[in-house]
């Protein structure tokens, strides 16, 4: 049988408890926050960035310095947010392959040096 899609308020609903669970997690107290009016905002963020990049881009939030990480700032630049977070990602890959590279190429540099050391003799 087909899994029913929930419905896009059921997604915002859904990301809004994302939200308070965060901000609970990171403040130690309940955000006092509108459920009903921030569905909409919400719901144009997953309209724009699909549910499980607004989620990302949410979770990405909490982890940037943000005076009370106030919803209303991620409903203004969520889209930002989520382009920021890909270029972390994409800066974090890359560094992993400059990392793997220059490895490779000290390596390389050392068994130059050994067989240079040992040709001495």
């Amino acid at each position: 049988m087909a899994r029913k899609q929930k419905s896009p308020r059921a997604k915002a609903f859904e990301l809004i408890g994302v939200y308070k669970k965060l901000f609970k997690e990171r403040y130690n107290r309940a955000p006092i926050v509108n459920s009903n009016a921030l569905q909409w905002g919400f719901m144009a963020a997953i309209d724009d960035l699909e549910y499980g990049n607004a989620k990302k881009a949410l979770e990405y939030f909490f982890t940037c310095d943000s005076p009370g990480h106030d919803v209303q700032i991620f409903l203004n630049k969520y889209d930002k947010l989520h382009e920021n977070r890909l270029k972390v990602v994409e800066d974090a890959r890359k560094r992993v392959e400059r990392l793997r590279k220059t490895a490779a190429l000290v390596a390389a540099m050392e068994k130059k040096n050994e067989e240079a050391v040992s040709g001495d003799d």
